[in-house]
């Protein structure tokens, strides 16, 4: 029997109110070639009733006996999934329905084996929609030192192999796992469909200390792969943006003192990200968005 074209892993844990939607808006692509493999990352509430009870033969349930994080239950995804594109949704996230046919037909055009859309971000605080767009990335690398705001977790369409290749997801990461993904797909070529055809619900930001191991690990793993490929600078502009996102850690919590830290250190760090830090928390500051 021949597999079905895409595979999409949608990790859940305790989301039993959303992960209905996802599934929904997941079947309801455009292109029906597809299973979708629905990682139960060991929820405490009816999170995988739920997902039994789907009358959609093309939706199977993995569970977990241990919560393993977001990256372990991508990588159970990707595991059990029979299909050689893989497509990660989110489990409280929701996409359009041409978003898979459209990123078929981009990476159908080009031997670059990962494709990425716009999407629509759902502020938590505010409900405002924010719409960002997939467009001018130029270097991906380059924009991946600054910031990481592809949301793959709902965005991200990549071959299973070139993914298997690269090592899947880093299970010691619980934060910025997507990020360093990202990186390492880089190398082999990233696409994008500029259009919004998914929908993004912002959660909350993890504590601040888990933010700053999650940076920490991060730097450890990558600061001597940018500096061997884009010198001492880009190695330096990245641990700046890292203090950047702890500051936006802190400031979430309303640790004001340890943000405005964090934002001296990433001018520190390199003097030319100043003004974006500043830049970033005052937008944040002036929409409430913490």
């Amino acid at each position: 029997m021949t597999p079905p074209a895409v595979a999409v892993v949608i990790p859940v844990y305790d989301r039993a109110a959303t992960v209905g939607r996802a599934i929904d808006s997941a079947l309801a692509q455009t292109m029906a070639d597809l299973e979708v493999v629905v990682v139960d990352d060991a929820s405490t509430d009816d999170t995988a009733a739920r997902v039994l009870a789907h009358p959609d033969s093309r939706v199977r349930l993995v569970r977990h006996e241990q919560n393993r994080g977001a990256a372990g239950a991508r990588n159970t995804g990707v595991a059990a999934a029979t299909s050689p594109w893989i497509a990660f949704l989110d489990s409280d996230d929701a996409w359009d329905g041409p978003k898979l046919a459209r990123q078929l037909e981009r990476v159908g055009q080009g031997p670059e084996p990962s494709c990425i859309t716009g999407y629509r971000l759902v502020r938590a605080a505010s409900g405002q929609v924010v719409e960002r767009r997939a467009e001018g990335l130029g270097d991906i690398t380059g924009r991946l030192l600054d910031v990481c705001d592809l949301s793959p977790g709902a965005t991200l369409l990549v071959r299973r192999d070139v993914l298997l290749a690269i090592g899947g997801y880093p299970e010691d990461l619980r934060r910025f796992e997507d990020w360093d993904v990202l990186f390492r797909l880089a190398e082999h070529g990233i696409v994008a469909v500029p259009e919004c055809l998914a929908s993004v619900h912002e959660t909350d930001y993890p504590a601040p200390a888990a933010v700053a191991e999650a940076a920490r690990v991060l730097l450890d793993r990558r600061g001597r792969w940018i500096e061997e490929r884009l010198g001492p600078r880009a190695r330096r502009r990245f641990r700046s943006t890292l203090h950047i996102e702890r500051a936006y850690a802190s400031l979430r919590r309303r640790h004001y003192a340890a943000a405005t830290l964090q934002a001296c250190s990433a001018a520190v760090v390199s003097p030319a990200r100043a003004w974006t830090a500043a830049r970033r928390l005052t937008s944040k500051l002036a929409a409430r968005d913490y």
